[in-house]
């Protein structure tokens, strides 16, 4: 039971976070295109560093 109850909490938490990563990355990433309107904004930028 204890398991269970950490496991869904392990999984939202990872959830969450990934969610609020994805959110600043999209964030960083419209504020670069509206410079650039030339590049969709679902497309990765040119100004991106490539990991």
């Amino acid at each position: 039971m204890f398991l269970c109850i950490s496991t869904t909490f392990w999984w939202y938490s990872s959830l969450v976070s990934s969610i609020f990563y994805s959110v600043s990355y999209w964030e960083q990433n419209l504020k670069m295109c509206r410079q650039d309107p030339k590049y969709p904004n679902l497309l990765p930028n040119r100004h991106d560093m490539r990991l």
